[in-house]
C-alpha cells in the first residue's frame, strides 16, 4: 500500500491507530497482529512500504503501530515498528521473539542471498557458503541420511 493511501485513508477517518505485536508472517506477504497488550484480536494487516527494507525489519514478535480500518473485513496497515531508540541502535533487524517460541517462517519457497558468504550457525556447528562455490560443512558429529541412493560426485573424493 502506497504511502498516499495511507494518509487519504487517515484522513476521511478510516483508519484508528493501535499498537500491537507481530503473532505471524503469513506465505501471502500479509502479517497478523495482535492488538492491545495480548488481549485483543489478531488482525491481518498490510505492510507500509517507505523503502526498501520495510518488510525485512518485521518478525515474530516486533511490536508495531497499526491503523486498523473501521470497517471489517479490510486489513490494518502497520505503519511501522514501536521501540525505544536503544533498542533499535541494539538490533538493527527487529525487536527479537520471545526465547521460548520458535521463529516460523512458512512459503513454498525462500530465498536467501548473501553477496560473499552465508553462514547458518547454532552453537558449534555451521555450514558456510561461498560466493566462489565452496561448502564448509562443521560439526561434532555430521550425519546424513537418504530413503534412496545416496551419491557423491566431485572431480574428485577423498576421505580422510
Amino acid at each position: 500500500m502506497a504511502i498516499t493511501d495511507v494518509f487519504k485513508r487517515a484522513l476521511a477517518g478510516e483508519l484508528g491507530l493501535s499498537r500491537g505485536r507481530v503473532v505471524a508472517i503469513e506465505s501471502d506477504g500479509r502479517v497478523r497482529v495482535r492488538i492491545g497488550a495480548g488481549r485483543g484480536p489478531d488482525v491481518p494487516c498490510e505492510v507500509l512500504q517507505t523503502g526498501t527494507t520495510a518488510a525485512a525489519r518485521l518478525t515474530v514478535g516486533s511490536d508495531v503501530l497499526v491503523a486498523c480500518p473501521e470497517e471489517p473485513g479490510r486489513p490494518g496497515v502497520i505503519l511501522g515498528t514501536v521501540g525505544s531508540a536503544e533498542a533499535v541502535a541494539d538490533a538493527p533487524g527487529a525487536a527479537a521473539a520471545p526465547a521460548s517460541e520458535p521463529m516460523r517462517l512458512v512459503h513454498r519457497d525462500i530465498v536467501i542471498e548473501a553477496g560473499e558468504e552465508l553462514t547458518l550457525r547454532c552453537g558449534e556447528a555451521s555450514i558456510k557458503i561461498r560466493r566462489d562455490g565452496k561448502i564448509v560443512i562443521r560439526g561434532e558429529h555430521i550425519l546424513s541420511r537418504a530413503k534412496g541412493t545416496q551419491r557423491i560426485k566431485g572431480g574428485s573424493v577423498a576421505i580422510n
